[in-house]
């Protein structure tokens, strides 16, 4: 996602805020529809034609709950403090995920957790830490990511349709018509 921001000549919070509410509406379809991402992540979006597609299903499983084999490998630097504990992917693992790919476009596509080896991470992340965000995002987005994002109690994050309906009222963006909304559908 690197080079959107050389070419768009949009102001950049408003493409910023486009790129992950586009991505919120894609996971949001994906877990109406029952299917865990698993990968959420900026190197797994692409852009084109001003559109953000979510992209690589290779760890993608049907269900609302994943049980993890423990030796696999998987994108530690995205997951939620939960499923580094108890290798569980739920809905909830994605929206956490999800504010790591906020944060990554906010920050030009950095990898997440600048300076910390993944061990590092690992520890700091169950331990409560979270990254902070750059301070030009705006207030309510950044409360946005940190509380209905990356709050420790998975209960307390808003699922993927909540994220869209307040990121909607939020930034005024209406949903085009390119995109369905999910909870319309017969």
């Amino acid at each position: 996602m690197k080079c959107v921001y050389r070419h768009d000549r949009a102001p950049l919070f408003e493409r910023l805020s486009t790129n992950f509410f586009q991505a919120a509406w894609g996971l949001e379809y994906l877990h109406a529809k029952n299917v865990l991402h698993r990968d959420i992540a900026a190197r797994n979006c692409l852009y084109g034609d001003n559109k953000v597609k979510i992209s690589d299903f290779g760890l993608t499983r049907e269900g609302t709950v994943y049980q993890m084999d423990p030796h696999k490998r998987v994108p530690i630097r995205w997951l939620a403090p939960e499923t580094l504990r108890m290798a569980i992917y739920t809905q909830k693992t994605d929206v956490f995920s999800y504010g790591i790919m906020c944060w990554e476009i906010y920050n030009n596509g950095i990898e997440p957790y600048p300076g910390m080896t993944v061990a590092e991470v690992n520890q700091n992340v169950k331990e409560g830490y979270r990254m902070e965000l750059p301070a030009n995002v705006h207030p309510d987005i950044q409360t946005y990511i940190k509380v209905r994002c990356w709050s420790e109690n998975p209960n307390d994050r808003y699922s993927m349709a909540d994220l869209a309906k307040h990121l909607q009222r939020t930034l005024q963006i209406p949903r085009p018509k390119f995109v369905e909304n999910p909870h319309n559908r017969q």
